[in-house]
């Protein structure tokens, strides 16, 4: 009894290790390390734009490393089959079961996620609207009049706020309303 407890002990330290290695080391939004890496660039003074292309090419990245070692992970566990694995396989599949072992299932769903979040970042980049991510809720913005064709209301206007970086300029001033003519 002693030496399950031990040994169980053993691994949950060694899993919560590894599980704060990964968190640290692959800079991929909600992890800690996307907050570090981004705020640390922003203290040493790197303009927001700047930062936000950064940590696109640096979460770009390893989302692909995941990527190849999803598929090397794969390949290592298609190679070492044999015919015993494929009809237990089969087995499984006819239960309704994945017969996928989970750390493979694990780096895909990690891969996928980080794609998106950092697909998702890029579009707000490309948008001027990284203020409406949490990473970057502190970023100047500015609004400027525009018609309401997102909402198929295009007689009517709404502000629509954008990002303001170091080197734009400001809006020029919204333009006055038309006279009211009176009879």
């Amino acid at each position: 009894g002693a030496v399950l407890l031990l040994q169980l002990c053993s691994t949950a330290v060694s899993y919560n290790v590894l599980l704060f290695l990964f968190n640290i080391l692959f800079p991929m939004y909600p992890m800690d390390s996307s907050k570090l890496l981004v705020t640390g660039m922003q203290l040493c003074g790197t303009p927001v734009e700047k930062a936000a292309r950064c940590f696109l090419w640096i979460s770009g990245a390893c989302v692909l490393v995941l990527a190849g070692l999803g598929g090397y992970e794969v390949y290592r566990w298609i190679s070492e089959a044999n015919e015993q694995d494929y009809h237990q396989a089969l087995r499984m599949t006819g239960l309704g079961l994945i017969p996928i072992p989970f750390h493979i299932l694990l780096i895909a769903g990690l891969t996928a996620w980080g794609g998106k979040q950092t697909y998702d970042l890029h579009g707000l980049a490309e948008a001027k609207r990284l203020h409406s991510h949490p990473l970057f809720s502190h970023v100047e913005r500015t609004s400027k009049r525009v018609r309401d064709i997102a909402n198929g209301r295009p007689d009517q206007w709404v502000d629509l706020w954008v990002d303001r970086y170091d080197g734009d300029e400001p809006p020029p001033p919204p333009p006055p309303p038309p006279p009211v003519l009176k009879p």
